[in-house]
């Protein structure tokens, strides 16, 4: 009787990981639609109704920013990195470091803070918003 109980624990917290881990997979392929110019990928990840703050304060919905990923500079890679996940209910926050590299020089940084919601069983990007960082 005591592991059929010990189990149950263990089976929730597995379920409870499952959209963390999903989140975070999620961000890393929108970093790699973002690199390789993926329009389609990040046309699936954003929602239609995306609203957002760029790391200048500029406002930009959907359509702009899909602008803005088209001339992404290549010679810029951008590691995306202490991705954090807090889900609540069927609301995610998530956030996280940008680092932007050209020739091992950072030219970039800065974190962000992105909503996901959950809609028809899949995870869209509603709200963004971007700081610039120092550059240490």
């Amino acid at each position: 009787m005591n592991g059929k109980i010990l189990l149950v624990p263990l089976i929730l917290g597995l379920f409870a990981a499952v959209p963390e881990q999903e989140l975070k997979s999620l961000e890393q392929a929108r970093s790699e639609a973002i690199r390789t110019g993926d329009l389609a990928t990040l046309g699936r990840i954003y929602a239609d109704d995306f609203q957002g703050v760029t790391t200048t304060g500029v406002p930009v919905d959907k359509e702009k920013l899909m602008s803005v990923f088209r001339s992404v500079d290549p010679r810029v890679t951008y590691a995306n990195e202490d991705i954090r996940v807090r889900v609540i209910g069927q609301v995610a926050l998530v956030s996280g470091l940008v680092t932007g590299r050209a020739e091992g020089e950072v030219v970039s940084a800065f974190r962000y803070l992105h909503v996901y919601i959950q809609r028809e069983g899949r995870w869209r990007l509603s709200t963004g918003q971007s700081t610039n960082v120092s550059q240490r």
